[in-house]
Parts: structure tokens; sequence; C-alpha cells
């Protein structure tokens, strides 16, 4: 299925009782949270559209991309955020013993501290390891080659069955997809989850359970992060616009 010119498998699509599942899978595993935002840059982004088109997995992290999906193209899936899908893995991963590594850009609201102490804490069953990497928010290029060789030999000394980078997109979806190319023969999940990390210390609160069950957990981050409007504009106005165009 295509959604604004991006090729959406629906074979691709994960829910959360597909999880465990891929994790049992070979070499990187790279899953996109796809949500209205990420379409509309890939939709004018030919490397990103590659990028995401050559991920293993996609997750449907948007109430208005679900909607989409359900009513357009006559595909019955359920929303599955990088929130849930986060606390999903690290559950997983307590019960199985294994790793984590996470991936925090140098302003992360959750700093590298508070990440490992609270993981550590939730799930004591789980070694954690944290990295943060600068991150420029201007210019092409967001990252250094420099940083990206650092977090690989990192990994392969933790060798985690986990990866979880948290820069937001579009650019942790590119920096996992440029780590995959070195660890190609190595078994683990890498997923970019933005923000979801600032749920998980307690740095944001997430919508009441009411408001993501109706589709109005955007007006709740709008809310909290008034800064956010562009972001909320594109994803609630002209999204759905550039659907119905599409349509025609």
């Amino acid at each position: 299925m295509e959604v604004l010119g991006v090729d959406i498998s629906a074979k691709k699509v994960v829910s959360r009782c597909d999880l465990e599942r891929v994790c049992s899978g070979l070499n990187m595993f790279r899953i996109v949270t796809l949500n209205p935002e990420i379409l509309l840059h890939a939709h004018h982004d030919g490397l990103y559209q590659r990028t995401i088109e050559n991920a293993q997995a996609y997750t449907i992290d948007g109430v208005g991309l679900a909607f989409v999906l359900s009513f357009f193209k006559k595909e019955k899936v359920k929303r599955y955020s990088g929130a849930e899908l986060l606390l999903d893995a690290l559950a997983l991963l307590h019960k199985k013993k294994g790793s984590v590594f996470f991936i925090l850009p140098d302003d992360s609201l959750s700093s590298s501290q508070s990440v490992q102490e609270v993981v550590t804490f939730l799930y004591p069953d789980i070694t954690v390891n944290v990295i943060t990497v600068r991150v420029s928010r201007s210019g092409a290029r967001v990252y250094s080659v420099d940083d990206v060789e650092r977090v690989c030999r990192e990994m392969k000394r933790c060798m985690p069955d986990m990866i979880f980078c948290t820069f937001g997109a579009p650019h942790q979806d590119f920096f996992l997809a440029e780590i995959s190319k070195t660890m190609v023969d190595w078994d683990c999940i890498a997923v970019g989850v933005g923000g979801a990390v600032d749920f998980l210390t307690g740095k944001l609160r997430r919508a009441p359970l009411f408001m993501q069950k109706i589709g109005l957990e955007w007006f709740w981050r709008f809310i909290l992060e008034p800064k956010r409007w562009r972001r909320m504009w594109r994803a609630v106005i002209v999204f759905p616009y550039k659907i119905l165009i599409s349509q025609k």
C-alpha cells in the first residue's frame, strides 16, 4: 500500500502481538515508527523515503495514519505508539535478561544518567547502556562520522539485544540506517522512539488514557509543548489535506 508516494508493505507492519516474534529474527532488524509527520517529510525527501522503505518493519504511530490506512486503503491496523513499543520491548528484555542500548542526543530532555537509573530501577534484570551523541539541528548532516564510528565501537563492546535512538525523526532513522551498515551480522532490534524515553523518565507526562483512546494525544502534547504547533499543524491539517488531494 502506498501513502503519499511511500510504499508501506502491509506485511511489514508490526503490532504488539508481533514484537516477540520479530525479536527472535536474524541480523539488525530496524523498525520505523510511522506517523503523518514522517510521511510528509518522506514525501519531499527521496533519501528519507528510501530509508523508510528499506526498514525491516513499521509500527503505525499516529491515529491519523491508522485512520487513513483503514478508511482509504482498507487495511485493518491498530495504532502502536513508540511509547508503547518501548515499554513492551523493555518488559520482554527484562523477561529474557537481555541488554539495551540507548542513543541520546546531547540536547535530550532526559539525561543519560536518568535513563540509566530509571530503566535499571524498573527493569533490574536488563543490562543498560547509554551513549550521548552531539546532534546539530541545522544543516543536512546532523551528526558526525566520528560519532557513528564511536557508537558502533561501543555497541560491539556491549552487544545489546535492542537499540533505541531518541534523536527524533528523521535524524534517528538516518542514524540507525547508518549504523546498520556496520552491524550487518549481529542480531538485534533497532528503533527510533523520539521523545518516548521522556515519558519513561518522567520528564514528560503522557496523555491520560481516555485521550489516547479517542485520538487526542497530539492535543495533550500541544498543551504541554505549545512550541510544537508547526508539527501539530502538519500532522492534523496538512496530512489529511494531502491525503484527500491524492485520492482525486
